[in-house]
């Protein structure tokens, strides 16, 4: 079981985050220059020290997430022993935005809930809005009349549904890349 690790950038500590004991994964997000050089991962017992190949980093927008095993064999003295990482490239963009099913109908008084799949890279933000009088309107969340919306949910839940109701809805998730929208 790795019981130390250190992650070090140009031989100083790093904004390093998105690692525990338990899941001794690298992760790098909004990489800067700082962050350019060559990563080692390092794990000791107390008695014996061992190192993972060295990882250069040279991105170009892209995030990078190293994986590292989650359990390591203790080695003999005197006995190589190799880690292997496993490296992914995540290329950011703006997120991809779908909704199953276009036309819906409900009974006034219940509740109708329309999906909203999104695919995306980075963190997002979740924003529905409403044709009124011709103009795409954001949905006010602030009254219990709307539910959803959230990165975890992004469908919209219409509660107690009435004539008002009626009309054209379009889900967008947001990043700092752009806006995807349906």
């Amino acid at each position: 079981m790795v019981s130390k690790q250190r992650h070090y950038c140009n031989d100083k500590q790093s904004k390093i985050f998105g690692w525990n004991r338990n899941s001794p994964s690298l992760i790098i997000s909004q990489v800067e220059q700082i962050d350019f050089g060559y990563y080692v991962c390092q794990a000791t017992d107390g008695v014996d020290t061992v190192n993972a190949d060295e990882i250069s980093l040279s991105p170009k927008g892209i995030a990078l997430i190293v994986y590292v095993p989650q359990h390591m064999p203790s080695p003999a003295i005197g006995q190589q022993l190799n880690i292997s990482c496993t490296i992914e490239v995540v290329s950011p963009d703006i997120p991809v935005v779908q909704i199953p099913g276009s036309t819906h109908q409900v009974n006034i008084g219940h509740l109708i809930t329309l999906s909203c799949d999104i695919i995306a890279t980075l963190q997002t933000t979740v924003q529905w809005l409403r044709s009124i009088n011709g103009s795409y309107q954001p949905i006010s969340f602030h009254d219990n009349k709307y539910g959803g919306s959230t990165v975890t949910t992004p469908h919209l839940t219409i509660l107690n549904t009435d004539l008002n109701d009626e009309g054209y809805y379009i889900c967008t998730a947001s990043n700092s890349i752009g806006t995807g929208r349906v």
